[in-house]
Protein backbone atom coordinates (compact mmCIF):
# COMPACT_ATOMS: atom_id res chain seq x y z
CA UNK A 1 0.00 0.00 0.00
CA UNK A 2 2.90 2.37 0.73
CA UNK A 3 4.29 1.90 -2.79
CA UNK A 4 0.83 2.60 -4.24
CA UNK A 5 0.63 5.87 -2.26
CA UNK A 6 4.14 6.87 -3.33
CA UNK A 7 3.30 6.21 -6.98
CA UNK A 8 0.08 8.21 -6.69
CA UNK A 9 2.11 11.16 -5.32
CA UNK A 10 4.83 10.77 -7.96
CA UNK A 11 7.42 9.84 -5.33
CA UNK A 12 8.24 6.25 -6.30
CA UNK A 13 11.97 7.05 -6.75
CA UNK A 14 12.32 9.75 -4.10
CA UNK A 15 15.10 10.17 -1.57
CA UNK A 16 13.99 8.92 1.83
CA UNK A 17 13.53 11.41 4.66
CA UNK A 18 14.98 10.70 8.10
CA UNK A 19 11.99 12.10 10.00
CA UNK A 20 8.31 12.41 9.12
CA UNK A 21 7.90 16.15 9.70
CA UNK A 22 10.17 19.16 10.00
CA UNK A 23 9.26 22.14 12.24
CA UNK A 24 10.38 24.65 9.57
CA UNK A 25 7.65 23.43 7.21
CA UNK A 26 5.07 23.77 9.99
CA UNK A 27 6.23 27.34 10.62
CA UNK A 28 5.86 28.13 6.93
CA UNK A 29 2.38 26.59 6.87
CA UNK A 30 1.36 28.69 9.90
CA UNK A 31 2.70 31.86 8.27
CA UNK A 32 0.85 31.10 5.04
CA UNK A 33 -2.37 30.50 6.98
CA UNK A 34 -1.96 33.85 8.70
CA UNK A 35 -1.35 35.59 5.35
CA UNK A 36 -4.20 33.71 3.63
CA UNK A 37 -1.95 32.00 1.06
CA UNK A 38 -4.22 29.05 0.30
CA UNK A 39 -3.67 26.26 -2.21
CA UNK A 40 -5.91 25.75 -5.23
CA UNK A 41 -8.93 23.45 -4.90
CA UNK A 42 -7.12 20.77 -6.91
CA UNK A 43 -4.04 20.84 -4.66
CA UNK A 44 -6.24 20.91 -1.54
CA UNK A 45 -8.10 17.82 -2.78
CA UNK A 46 -4.82 16.02 -3.48
CA UNK A 47 -3.59 17.00 0.01
CA UNK A 48 -6.72 15.68 1.73
CA UNK A 49 -6.41 12.42 -0.20
CA UNK A 50 -2.77 12.03 0.88
CA UNK A 51 -3.73 12.83 4.49
CA UNK A 52 -6.43 10.13 4.33
CA UNK A 53 -3.91 7.57 3.07
CA UNK A 54 -1.39 8.65 5.70
CA UNK A 55 -4.04 8.50 8.43
CA UNK A 56 -4.97 4.94 7.45
CA UNK A 57 -1.32 3.90 7.66
CA UNK A 58 -0.82 5.73 10.97
CA UNK A 59 -3.79 3.92 12.51
CA UNK A 60 -3.07 0.44 11.17
CA UNK A 61 0.63 -0.26 10.81
CA UNK A 62 2.88 2.84 10.97
CA UNK A 63 2.75 4.39 14.45
CA UNK A 64 5.85 6.48 13.65
CA UNK A 65 3.78 8.83 11.48
CA UNK A 66 0.85 9.20 13.89
CA UNK A 67 1.83 12.58 15.31
CA UNK A 68 2.81 14.04 11.93
CA UNK A 69 -0.46 12.88 10.37
CA UNK A 70 -2.47 14.21 13.31
CA UNK A 71 -0.80 17.62 13.05
CA UNK A 72 -1.14 17.86 9.27
CA UNK A 73 -4.80 16.82 9.27
CA UNK A 74 -5.55 20.13 10.97
CA UNK A 75 -4.84 21.91 7.68
CA UNK A 76 -7.42 19.94 5.68
CA UNK A 77 -9.97 22.78 5.64
CA UNK A 78 -7.48 25.59 4.99
CA UNK A 79 -4.79 23.94 2.90
CA UNK A 80 -1.85 26.23 2.25
CA UNK A 81 0.69 26.05 -0.54
CA UNK A 82 3.29 24.42 1.75
CA UNK A 83 0.93 21.68 2.96
CA UNK A 84 1.88 19.49 -0.01
CA UNK A 85 5.55 19.91 0.91
CA UNK A 86 4.76 18.70 4.43
CA UNK A 87 2.75 15.64 3.39
CA UNK A 88 5.42 14.75 0.83
CA UNK A 89 7.93 14.79 3.70
CA UNK A 90 5.79 12.18 5.48
CA UNK A 91 5.59 10.11 2.29
CA UNK A 92 9.35 10.39 1.75
CA UNK A 93 9.80 9.14 5.34
CA UNK A 94 7.53 6.20 4.53
CA UNK A 95 9.59 5.37 1.44
CA UNK A 96 12.63 4.83 3.66
CA UNK A 97 10.75 2.76 6.22
CA UNK A 98 8.44 0.73 3.95
CA UNK A 99 10.17 -2.52 4.92
CA UNK A 100 9.73 -1.83 8.63
CA UNK A 101 6.69 -3.24 10.33
CA UNK A 102 5.19 -4.36 13.56
CA UNK A 103 6.81 -7.53 14.84
CA UNK A 104 5.16 -9.77 17.38
CA UNK A 105 7.26 -12.07 19.53
CA UNK A 106 6.75 -14.68 22.22
CA UNK A 107 8.43 -15.02 25.57
CA UNK A 108 7.55 -11.79 27.33
CA UNK A 109 4.93 -12.31 30.04
CA UNK A 110 4.66 -8.69 31.24
CA UNK A 111 0.94 -8.41 30.45
CA UNK A 112 -0.65 -5.10 29.55
CA UNK A 113 1.63 -2.06 29.88
CA UNK A 114 0.31 1.37 28.90
CA UNK A 115 2.69 4.34 28.60
CA UNK A 116 1.54 7.93 28.25
CA UNK A 117 3.22 11.25 27.65
CA UNK A 118 2.21 14.81 26.89
CA UNK A 119 3.65 18.16 26.02
CA UNK A 120 2.63 21.60 27.21
CA UNK A 121 1.66 23.61 24.13
CA UNK A 122 4.47 21.89 22.22
CA UNK A 123 3.58 23.52 18.90
CA UNK A 124 3.17 27.04 20.27
CA UNK A 125 6.60 28.24 19.11
CA UNK A 126 6.08 26.73 15.67
CA UNK A 127 2.42 27.26 14.77
CA UNK A 128 0.97 29.24 17.65
CA UNK A 129 -1.16 26.28 18.85
CA UNK A 130 -1.67 26.63 22.60
CA UNK A 131 -3.29 23.26 23.26
CA UNK A 132 -1.18 20.38 24.50
CA UNK A 133 -0.86 16.97 22.85
CA UNK A 134 -0.94 13.55 24.48
CA UNK A 135 0.30 10.22 23.21
CA UNK A 136 -0.36 6.68 24.36
CA UNK A 137 1.40 3.41 23.59
CA UNK A 138 -0.06 0.10 24.79
CA UNK A 139 1.89 -3.15 24.76
CA UNK A 140 0.70 -6.62 25.63
CA UNK A 141 3.49 -9.04 26.55
CA UNK A 142 5.96 -6.63 24.98
CA UNK A 143 4.11 -6.36 21.67
CA UNK A 144 2.59 -3.11 20.45
CA UNK A 145 -1.20 -3.44 20.35
CA UNK A 146 -2.48 0.15 20.37
CA UNK A 147 -1.26 3.72 19.94
CA UNK A 148 -3.00 7.08 19.92
CA UNK A 149 -2.16 10.77 19.78
CA UNK A 150 -4.44 13.76 20.01
CA UNK A 151 -4.73 17.36 21.12
CA UNK A 152 -6.17 17.99 24.57
CA UNK A 153 -9.47 19.80 24.04
CA UNK A 154 -8.82 22.44 26.70
CA UNK A 155 -5.79 24.67 27.24
CA UNK A 156 -3.59 23.26 30.03
CA UNK A 157 -2.04 25.72 32.46
CA UNK A 158 0.83 23.44 33.54
CA UNK A 159 2.73 20.40 32.38
CA UNK A 160 1.23 18.52 35.33
CA UNK A 161 -2.27 19.23 34.05
CA UNK A 162 -1.27 18.00 30.59
CA UNK A 163 0.20 14.82 32.11
CA UNK A 164 -3.00 14.17 34.12
CA UNK A 165 -5.04 14.54 30.91
CA UNK A 166 -2.74 12.06 29.18
CA UNK A 167 -2.96 9.66 32.12
CA UNK A 168 -6.75 9.85 32.03
CA UNK A 169 -6.76 8.89 28.34
CA UNK A 170 -4.28 6.10 29.07
CA UNK A 171 -6.50 4.66 31.80
CA UNK A 172 -9.49 4.73 29.43
CA UNK A 173 -7.53 2.78 26.84
CA UNK A 174 -6.21 0.30 29.43
CA UNK A 175 -9.74 -0.38 30.71
CA UNK A 176 -10.96 -0.87 27.15
CA UNK A 177 -8.12 -3.31 26.35
CA UNK A 178 -8.35 -5.23 29.62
Amino acid sequence: FINKILTKAGLEKCNAATRPLHPDVLKLMAEETELGVLASDEVASEYRSAIGDSNWLANTCCPAISVATSILSGWGAKTTVSCMKAIKQVLRYLSGTSEAGLRYTKGDESGLVVSVDSDLAGLHAVTGEVRSRWGIVARYNGNLVAWQTNLISSVCLSSGEAEVNALSEGVKLALHLK
